[in-house]
């Protein structure tokens, strides 16, 4: 399997993702107090935690690759990894009650343009253990697990927005072309698929 995903066309999301952050900051900044309290179709979760859970991935994510903190990142077998991610997910989001809407979004702005330039200085074609989900038995290239967090920052801002009772579900081209190119591929689909059923 591990061979096949190094014979893969890569995806360049990262300009993508810079897209998806825009919006997600513009959607934020329009949702009133009581928006912010909405539930959405993520269970248990209301619009601020869905955007605390956001930052927490950005902020994990930019300890460990810019950082290079490993201090509580997950190292052990693939099937615990989804209680394991369950658990940190709500000890943060229940950790955030105190900050303010404004407060958060200027945080998702902040941490975002430094996942803009963790991501911009990573070789997409080099392998990481931290995509062990794509492939259990070795390590993945990069540009695999950067795709994999588009995936979920898309599914999470949507669930946003049909919380806000938005019928424009946010979409651009890059994202419908995946379809057609790299993650088109029966395996690498499957790949996303365990990593959503694990993380989002």
């Amino acid at each position: 399997m591990a061979w096949q995903l190094l014979d893969a066309h890569p995806v360049d999301v990262l300009h993508t993702l810079r897209g998806e952050r825009r919006e997600l900051l513009a959607l934020l900044s329009t949702i009133d107090a009581a928006g912010w309290s909405q539930p959405t179709d993520c269970p248990r979760w209301r619009v601020r935690d869905v955007a605390s859970h956001l930052l927490h991935d950005d902020l994990r994510i930019i300890a460990h690759l810019r950082d290079g903190h490993h201090e509580v990142w997950f190292d052990g077998p693939v099937a615990e990894l989804g209680p394991w991610l369950h658990g940190r997910n709500q000890e943060f989001v229940a950790g955030t009650t105190d900050l303010s809407p404004r407060l958060i979004v200027d945080l998702l702005a902040w941490t975002g343009e430094q996942l803009d330039a963790v991501y911009a200085a990573r070789d997409p074609h080099a392998l990481d253990d931290g995509v062990a989900w794509a492939v259990p038995d070795g390590p993945a290239p990069n540009w695999l697990g950067t795709g994999r967090e588009y995936t979920e920052r898309l599914a999470h801002q949507n669930q946003i927005r049909r919380a806000a009772e938005l019928t424009a579900v946010w979409t651009d081209a890059p994202s419908a072309s995946l379809g057609q190119s790299a993650f088109g591929d029966p395996l690498l689909l499957a790949a996303l698929a365990r990593a959503r059923a694990i993380i989002v």
